[in-house]
């Protein structure tokens, strides 16, 4: 993928990206076959010799071999990877401590990533990834959007929002909707405190600001 189709298609981090990219030949060269035309691996921040997709996946290129990783599925069904670097040296030597550890999940891994971070007070380590449509295994960027947990919560509740446009509803993430409205992922997701304006099938509508945006929920757990 070019530095062009890059900024076509990741309008977020798209700098840190571009400058951490894993080549297209080197990935080639070790038998890895892309999943999508807009699969990249970008470098993990602070953990060099790891690299994330867009979709997902994890390579190393640990001790100067390219591996694409399994990972596995942890206790909640989700997918983590492990990552490790040695200690650092002092005066040469090397630590006697045990090895540098992380075990991000994939949906973490994407969000540190690909992900914009509207709450700059936060880390984004001190978000929650959430995945749109309640596959726990779809680690694609698109399906992942990074919460607080004041929003998370909330948006566990919702499966899918419309948006009214050129005189009809179309569905869209809440990502695509402040991309399109300009409202906050705050004003979007709490809408549902207000008094909802009609319903439209299996939505509800709520006006927010000069916008018709409608929530289909989840149903409710007896």
């Amino acid at each position: 993928m070019t530095e062009a189709q890059i900024r076509k298609n990741y309008i977020y981090n798209t700098e840190y990206i571009i400058k951490h990219k894993l080549s297209d030949r080197k990935i080639k060269d070790a038998g890895i076959e892309l999943l999508g035309n807009d699969e990249i691996f970008i470098q993990y921040p602070r953990w060099k010799n790891y690299y994330g997709s867009s979709y997902g996946r994890c390579i190393s290129i640990q001790y100067g071999r390219i591996k694409l990783l399994k990972g596995s599925i942890n206790n909640a069904g989700y997918r983590k990877y492990k990552f490790t670097k040695p200690r650092r040296q002092y005066a040469g030597k090397k630590s006697n401590g045990k090895p540098q550890e992380l075990q991000p999940t994939a949906q973490r891994m994407v969000a540190d990533i690909f992900l914009p971070n509207f709450h700059p007070e936060l880390a984004t380590q001190n978000q929650q990834a959430h995945h749109l449509n309640g596959n726990k295994l779809d680690n694609y960027y698109k399906n992942i959007l990074l919460l607080p947990t004041p929003l998370h919560t909330p948006m566990n509740k919702i499966k899918t929002l419309i948006l009214f446009r050129n005189k009809a509803f179309r569905r869209y993430t809440p990502l695509q909707i402040h991309e399109i409205t300009g409202l906050t992922l705050e004003e979007i997701i709490k809408a549902t405190k207000k008094k909802p304006v009609k319903t439209h099938g299996k939505y509800t509508v709520y006006q927010v600001e000069n916008e018709l945006i409608g929530f289909q929920f989840y149903p409710k757990e007896k």
